[in-house]
């Protein structure tokens, strides 16, 4: 599974919705339940952060953070 795919799934749940169905969850559900929502909203700020960070590592020349070879060094 994809982070973004991950990502669709948490903001179903903490919508109540069933990511399977499209059908919203039960009142007495467990994905209801306002500290899980609150852990579903969480993880899902953590994952867009992540996903940011990647995209933003991907921009990156490959040998960004890399230490200089003695060549380079001298030059």
């Amino acid at each position: 599974m994809e982070t973004s795919e991950a990502l669709e799934v948490i903001k179903l749940l903490s919508d109540a919705i069933d990511p399977e169905t499209g059908e919203i969850l039960a009142n007495n559900h467990t994905f209801n339940n306002p500290k899980v929502i609150r852990a579903l909203f969480i993880s899902a700020k953590a994952l867009e952060h992540s996903m940011k960070i990647e995209n933003k590592r991907k921009l990156l020349p490959e040998n960004a953070g890399k230490p200089w070879t003695e060549g380079e060094d001298s030059r």
